[in-house]
C-alpha cells in the first residue's frame, strides 16, 4: 500500500509539472489507486513487489525524458534509468513499461510526439529487454533452475496477440480493467470517453503530420505497454499485469472529461460525479469481488483445518477447488481473470502456506510450541 501511494505521489508531482491544476492532478493520481490492478496490489500480499517495480520504472521514465531534453548529465541519466529498469524487470516484468507513461502524458499535454524521441525510447526498451533476457538465461543456467512455461517467448504468435489485444485486452481495460459492478455502464462510459478523447485532441489537426505522428504513437503505445505479455508463451490475462495499459487508457478518459468540463460549467459538476462514481465502483468492486470472498474462504478453511488432530500425521492431502468454483456452484455469476470473483485456494501456491499460517495461529492460541512436521 505504501509503495502504491508512493507511485500515486510521483504521478501527482509529474502532472503538476505538466501544468495541470492541483485538484486535477490530485484527482487523477487518486483515481489510479482505484483501478482494479491496484486493488489487487492492496489485497494480495504476493504482489507486494509490483508497486515497487512501478515506482522504479516510472522514475526511470522521468530520467529518460530528462536525458532526451537536456544534454547535461545525459549519459548519467540514461545509465541510472537503465539500472532501474533492469531491477524492475527482475522484480516484475510487466511493470517495466510504466516508464512509457511520463512520455505519453507529456505528449498528450503538449500535443506533440517527436519521431526521433519515440525511436530513442523504443531502442532503450529493446536494449533493456535484451539485457534482462541474457541475465535471466544465465541465471537459469547458473542455478540449474527449470523455467516455467509462461517465461518462454513466442515471437511467431506476436502478430496474432496484437490483434487479440485490441479485441479483448483493450476492451477489458476500457471497461475498467476488471470492474464487475455495472459492467455495461462501465463499458459504455469507457468507450464514449476514449473516443471522445481522440476526437477532442485531433478534430482540427488530423491532417497535420505532427498530429498524425502523435495519433500513431498513442494507438501503438497501448500494445507496447503490454509488450512483456504479448511475447509470452502464456496468453493468460490478469489485472495485475495490465496496469500500465490501464493507466494510459484512464488518462485518455480523464483528459476527455477534463476537456468537456472546461468548455461547459454544467458538465463540470457531472465530471466530478463521474469521478466519485469511479471511486465508489472501485471500492465496491474490491470489497464484493475480492475481500468478501477471501474473508469467507479463510473462515471456512480455518474451521476445516482446525479439525485436524494435533499429532504427528505423516501426510496431509489438500484438494484444491477448481478455478471457477464460485461460478460453477452459482455463488457468483461474474469473474475477471483469476482475481475478481475467485477464491484464492484454487491457486497452486496458496494451500500450503495458508495451512501453515492457520496451524501457527492455532498453536499460538493454545500457547504451545509447534513441533509438528507435516508432509503436504
Amino acid at each position: 500500500l505504501t509503495a502504491s501511494v508512493g507511485f500515486s505521489v510521483q504521478l501527482f508531482l509529474f502532472l503538476l509539472k505538466l501544468n495541470l491544476k492541483t485538484l486535477e492532478s490530485a484527482l487523477f493520481a487518486f483515481l489510479v489507486l482505484m483501478l482494479p490492478s491496484f486493488s489487487i496490489y492492496h489485497s494480495w500480499s504476493a504482489t507486494y513487489e509490483v508497486p515497487i517495480a512501478l515506482n522504479l520504472s516510472f522514475f526511470a521514465g522521468l530520467l529518460i525524458i530528462k536525458a532526451i531534453e537536456n544534454r547535461k548529465k545525459r549519459n548519467q541519466n540514461y545509465l541510472i534509468a537503465f539500472a532501474l529498469v533492469i531491477i524492475s524487470l527482475c522484480l516484475y516484468q510487466s511493470a517495466v513499461t510504466i516508464l512509457l507513461i511520463p512520455f505519453v502524458f507529456k505528449s498528450i499535454i503538449v500535443r506533440k510526439a517527436e519521431l526521433k524521441h519515440i525511436i530513442i525510447l523504443l531502442v532503450f526498451l529493446a536494449f533493456s529487454f535484451l539485457t534482462y533476457f541474457i541475465i535471466f538465461k544465465l541465471s537459469l543456467y547458473w542455478f540449474k533452475i527449470e523455467p516455467n512455461r509462461r517465461t518462454g517467448i513466442n515471437v511467431l504468435n506476436f502478430p496474432y496477440r496484437i490483434i487479440k489485444f485490441y479485441l479483448k485486452e483493450l476492451r477489458m481495460v476500457i471497461m475498467g480493467s476488471g470492474f464487475l459492478v455495472f459492467p455495461i455502464l462501465s463499458l459504455s462510459l469507457g468507450l464514449i470517453s476514449v473516443f471522445g478523447f481522440f476526437y477532442t485532441l485531433f478534430k482540427k489537426q488530423i491532417r497535420k503530420l505532427e498530429a498524425q505522428v502523435l495519433l500513431g504513437f498513442l494507438v501503438l503505445v497501448l500494445p507496447l505497454s503490454y509488450f512483456p505479455n504479448l511475447i509470452s508463451s502464456d496468453s493468460f490475462i490478469c489485472s495485475r499485469t495490465i496496469a500500465p495499459t490501464a493507466i494510459i487508457v484512464l488518462f485518455f478518459q480523464f483528459m476527455c472529461i477534463r476537456q468537456i468540463a472546461h468548455n461547459n460549467k454544467i458538465i463540470k459538476g457531472l465530471s466530478i460525479t463521474v469521478a466519485i462514481l469511479f471511486i465508489a465502483l472501485g471500492s465496491l468492486n474490491l470489497n464484493y469481488y475480492v475481500t468478501r470472498i477471501h474473508n469467507k474462504e479463510y473462515i471456512a478453511l480455518k474451521k476445516a483445518f482446525e479439525k485436524i488432530p494435533l499429532d504427528n500425521k505423516q501426510d496431509i492431502v489438500i484438494v484444491r477447488p477448481k478455478n471457477n468454483f464460485l461460478q460453477e456452484y452459482n455463488f457468483y455469476k461474474q469473474e475477471s481473470a483469476d482475481e475478481f470473483g475467485h477464491i484464492s485456494s484454487s491457486r497452486i501456491w496458496v494451500p500450503e502456506p495458508l495451512f501453515k499460517q492457520i496451524l501457527t495461529e492455532r498453536f499460538n492460541s493454545l500457547k504451545i510450541k509447534n513441533s509438528l512436521n507435516y508432509n503436504i
